[in-house]
């Protein structure tokens, strides 16, 4: 796609970003019923969400989970 549009795939990377919650969830500008809705969600997610996200809890509260991210550097033909 990248070279369809002129430009050429320099440097392609994915990684794993770790977020602390309570952080992430004032960055989104969450309300406290809306961020209690998503730690109940995330901690009775199936194990293998758990997993993928690596979502770490005390059973009540989320600590932190991951979630993958890329970066792409291209430049202009």
């Amino acid at each position: 796609m990248l070279e369809r549009r002129g430009f050429a795939l320099q440097l392609m990377m994915a990684f794993k970003k770790k977020f602390d919650f309570s952080g992430w969830s004032a960055r989104m500008n969450l309300s406290e019923e809306r961020q209690t809705e998503l730690e109940r969600i995330m901690i009775q997610s199936p194990n293998e969400i758990k997993r993928h996200l690596n979502i770490i809890a005390d059973g009540v509260h989320v600590d932190s989970f991951e979630e993958e991210g890329m970066l792409i550097k291209a430049i202009k033909k």
